[in-house]
Order: C-alpha cells, then structure tokens, then sequence
C-alpha cells in the first residue's frame, strides 16, 4: 500500500505530546534535538497513524506543491 509522511511543525513539541498523549496516543521516538536543526518526535495516534512532528531551530523546513 501507498505510505505518506507527513511532518507536522510544533512551536512547543512538549505541549503537542501531551496533546496526543491524553487521546491515546503512543511514544515511538521521544522528542531529541537533530543537531543544531530543530527538535523531532514520533507518535503513534490512537488510529496507528505514524506522526513525526518537528520543532525547527536552524531549519524551518520544506515547501512541497504539487
């Protein structure tokens, strides 16, 4: 089957895990910093939709169009 990633940008990933926490979701991967970059964290949502979110630092991110 078709999978997707989708990075969803946190301004607090601490507020957002709570969030996620407090409707059933997973930790897969706690938040970590990714060197001078930013912030990231994998959740497992109370469907079994994987959701990495990313706080960014030096990199904001990507556009994609399309």
């Amino acid at each position: 089957g078709a999978k997707a990633k989708i990075f969803k940008a946190a301004v607090q990933t601490a507020i957002d895990y709570s969030k996620a926490l407090e409707n059933g979701g997973t930790v897969v991967m706690p938040a970590h910093d990714i060197g001078d970059w930013g912030r990231n964290a994998l959740i497992l949502d109370s469907t079994g939709a994987l959701i990495s979110m990313w706080q960014p630092n030096q990199l904001e991110g990507y556009d994609f169009t399309g």
